[in-house]
């Protein structure tokens, strides 16, 4: 089995280039890097639909989920909208969803057990607005 080499053309060797020709070629990638093309805002066309992003289905299980993330984030002192919002990576849409129905009783799971005995307690909890504001809520926790 032999190994052919390929033979290149003097000019494509660069240990070869003169320093004129580097220096074309650095300012060649300079030129073409300058002249990059910036995106363009255009108008909607006449008489087509102009795509809206889809929104997400507020299905239950969905609720529940950003529910439970609603009041771990305000039992960690995320207590108004403005926080949770910069807390909690969903829409507002979904936000509002989820803290409607964190404030209906859920229904929650501890380990009270230990690692021989394994053993879980079951406990409600829900939001609430602060006694004398309509911004800040709390965590009520019921049962064991």
């Amino acid at each position: 089995m032999t190994i052919e080499t390929i033979t290149h053309p003097p000019f494509l060797i660069r240990a070869n280039w003169t320093p004129d020709q580097c220096a074309s070629n650095e300012a060649a990638w300079l030129d073409l890097l300058s002249h990059s093309t910036a995106k363009v805002l255009c108008p909607p066309l006449e008489g087509k639909a102009v795509e809206l992003p889809k929104k997400s289905r507020l299905t239950a299980s969905l609720k529940d989920r950003i529910a439970a993330d609603v009041m771990a984030a305000i039992s960690k002192g995320h207590d108004t909208f403005g926080k949770l919002r910069k807390q909690l990576e969903f829409t507002d849409r979904e936000l509002k969803a989820g803290i409607r129905h964190a404030r209906k009783w859920q229904i929650r799971a501890t380990n009270t057990g230990s690692k021989y005995r394994p053993n879980m307690a079951q406990f409600y909890t829900r939001i609430e607005n602060k006694d004398g504001s309509t911004r800040i809520y709390t965590v009520v926790r019921k049962g064991a």
